[in-house]
């Protein structure tokens, strides 16, 4: 929604600012592993991936360090993942609500605190979630054994800044639809989990073969080939879809195969290595289409559960 609007020129009367015009930014707290087990309740980079725009906070440490008033969160304070092992999580933005207890933020996050009077979080997490300000997000990052984003480079990306009854708007639509999204996320969840059941009932544990079958190794049926690109070669409105090891799909302008694959995340800090099945299009001029789901890994074939339930053992 909101990325159609500046492609297609229907918000001429917005402003574009650098994010670093409307938050002040601040790293977080860094402490020893011998500091946690009790004291101030932090915020760390696992408590950022929610199903909605917000910090978890049901599953918090305790590090014992005294912060200035100021390294305290406040509701509406909006955090970013500054350092990643996997190269898609850098960047990704959640907004904090609140808490019974005063709570901080560890030094792998970066605190951004509204300083502009009109500015809804909401809107700005929807706006840094898309794709492809994901993807902008993730080329300003260095990497050398994790992924890191400093504050220079965050503040300096480009945001719109629409009237703020219109990010309220445009905040309240977009969250209906997440809603609706992550309703279908667990609906897709449950048949995910009912199809590794089925196959297990009609053919045992993979690993354990209890039936006794014999068992190829998958290149005997499968031609392997490595992927040459990162994250870093997505382009916001590319003509073909992108994948990586992140479950979230980019776009590109180039593509490397146009036949029927299974894409498998070979590369993974949380060893979810989730099963891709790409379908492409039947007309051979046209542009290959993606018939897996935007957010979870669709297992389309009776060998892609077959992975699944493997990797999942």
């Amino acid at each position: 929604m909101i990325a159609s609007a500046e492609r297609n020129g229907k918000s001429p009367s917005w402003n574009v600012v650098e994010l670093a015009s409307c938050f002040e930014l601040q790293n977080g707290v860094n402490f020893s592993a011998e500091q946690k087990g009790s004291g101030l309740l932090v915020i760390d980079v696992l408590n950022m991936y929610s199903d909605d725009l917000f910090v978890r906070t049901d599953k918090l440490y305790r590090v014992d360090i005294k912060v200035p008033e100021d390294r305290l969160l406040r509701p509406g304070d909006v955090l970013f993942v500054r350092s990643s092992v996997k190269e898609s999580g850098v960047g990704w933005p959640a907004i904090f609500r609140g808490h019974e207890e005063p709570v901080t933020n560890c030094g792998f996050l970066i605190r951004a605190r509204q300083t502009a009077p009109k500015l809804d979080p909401r809107f700005f997490v929807h706006y840094l979630r898309q794709s492809h300000v994901r993807a902008q997000m993730i080329s300003r990052a260095g990497k050398v054994a994790i992924t890191n984003i400093n504050q220079e480079r965050l503040g300096s990306l480009k945001i719109p800044l629409p009237p703020l009854a219109e990010q309220r708007r445009i905040a309240e639509v977009l969250d209906r639809a997440e809603a609706l999204r992550a309703k279908r996320r667990a609906a897709l969840g449950q048949l995910d989990s009912l199809t590794q059941s089925l196959f297990l009932d009609l053919f045992g544990d993979p690993i354990l073969n209890p039936r006794k079958w014999p068992q190829e190794k998958l290149e005997t049926f499968f031609h392997f080939r490595t992927g040459k690109l990162d994250s870093n070669a997505a382009v916001a409105s590319g003509q073909y879809p992108f994948f990586t090891c992140s479950r979230d799909d980019f776009r590109i302008d180039t593509f490397a195969f146009d036949c029927q694959a299974l894409l498998l995340a070979g590369n993974n800090a949380s060893a979810d290595y989730s099963v891709k099945h790409y379908k492409a299009s039947s007309t051979p001029t046209s542009a290959p289409t993606s018939s897996h789901s935007e957010t979870s890994a669709i297992r389309m074939t009776m060998l892609a559960s077959y992975w699944s339930t493997a990797s999942a053992n």
